[in-house]
């Protein structure tokens, strides 16, 4: 395999899982959660290398965001719709802007034609 998209840089996160010190339950806990990002981060590198195929790193990501997964994709999912929501409005206005200039100039020109006959 050629992995390397990241220059295994999953290996530098499971190294300090390995290297922080338990000093409390806490830190355990935190160990722990280290560890399942460093196979996510694998699994995703594998992925994005071309070594395994898109969907191989889904189980690998939901074991890490654990049951706040889907809460975690809903705002993803939200704040992504709410830019594109921007964009689509922004595009409407442009679009309104440029039929309205329209009609105003057609507007302006059967006026003009009306006051010029006889």
């Amino acid at each position: 395999m050629s992995g390397g998209s990241y220059n295994y840089a999953y290996r530098k996160i499971a190294d300090l899982a390995d290297d922080i010190r338990p000093t409390s339950l806490l830190r355990k806990a935190f160990k722990s959660h280290l560890r399942k990002v460093a196979e996510a981060c694998h699994d995703i590198e594998l992925v994005d290398s071309h070594d395994a195929r898109p969907g191989d790193e889904d189980e690998a990501i939901r074991k890490c965001l654990g049951k706040d997964g889907p809460k975690l994709m809903l705002s993803e999912a939200v704040a992504e719709a709410v830019l594109v929501k921007a964009e689509l409005d922004a595009a409407i206005d442009i679009a309104y802007s440029v039929h309205n200039a329209k009609n105003s100039v057609h507007n302006e020109a059967s006026a003009v034609h009306k006051d010029a006959k006889p």
